[in-house]
């Protein structure tokens, strides 16, 4: 069993990106926020999870 690194920064990076994808959910419920919502939950929920399997070493 190796031990995985994680990477601080990128782990950083990731949480930023999730906070702009809960600001883009909860734009989903606004009046007129849906395009604008689903664009950042989708772009900015992609980049925190594939930094954050980075940071964590999973792939």
């Amino acid at each position: 069993m190796g031990s995985r690194q994680v990477k601080v920064p990128m782990l950083v990076v990731a949480l930023l990106c999730l906070v702009a994808a809960l600001a883009g959910a909860a734009l989903l419920f606004s009046d007129g926020g849906q395009p604008v919502g689903f664009a950042l939950l989708g772009f900015f929920g992609a980049g925190a999870f594939v930094l954050g399997r980075k940071a964590l070493g999973l792939g």
